[in-house]
């Protein structure tokens, strides 16, 4: 996972509109990237990494171990799927 307060420099040095640093979360499952998030000066005073939104061609959804949606802020397993999903998954 990305580690944003090690960002923390590249903030102070350049600030966070230009040019834009994007945090892609992925797995081989979709061959490659999941989501995408630009990330802010802001992000580095969160202990979590922020995975973004799905791309385009792909869904996610955070589901407990009967495949039920869990409420945001909880754990669960990430499940993808969509037509970026490679068959057999």
């Amino acid at each position: 996972a990305l580690d944003v307060a090690s960002l923390k420099p590249w903030f102070a040095r350049f600030g966070d509109q230009m040019p834009r640093l994007i945090n892609m979360y992925g797995i081989t499952e979709t061959t490659v990237h999941v989501t995408y998030r630009p990330i802010t000066l802001a992000d580095t005073h969160n202990p979590a990494s922020p995975i973004g939104e799905a791309i385009a061609d792909l869904s996610w959804y955070v589901l407990d171990a009967d495949f039920n949606t869990v409420a945001q802020g909880c754990s669960g397993e990430l499940h993808i799927g969509h037509a970026g999903l490679a068959r057999g998954y």
